[in-house]
């Protein structure tokens, strides 16, 4: 079982993680395999646990629940599209 400071920090890699992520991705969110290896954890089941305590604290919104492999909406993001050159 984890310490308080050890989930902690890692509440804190996996929020700065998806941060990170769907910036450079265009709000696309990662896969819970991607958060695994990003932030060092060894379980889905741990990744679940950090996503849902980060829904319940309004910092993100977990989208199709079960339906969809990147449901991940952080809450109040706005994220840029590329312009696209029409010449």
């Amino acid at each position: 079982m984890m310490s308080k400071t050890e989930w902690g920090k890692t509440y804190e890699a996996v929020r700065r993680f998806l941060y990170e992520y769907m910036e450079a991705h265009d709000g696309m969110s990662p896969t819970y395999d991607e958060i695994m290896e990003g932030v060092g954890l060894r379980s889905k089941s741990g990744i679940a646990w950090h996503l849902h305590n980060l829904e319940d604290q309004g910092v993100i919104e977990l989208r199709g629940k079960g339906t969809k492999s990147r449901h991940i909406h952080i809450v109040g993001a706005v994220y840029t599209l590329p312009v696209w050159d029409e010449r």
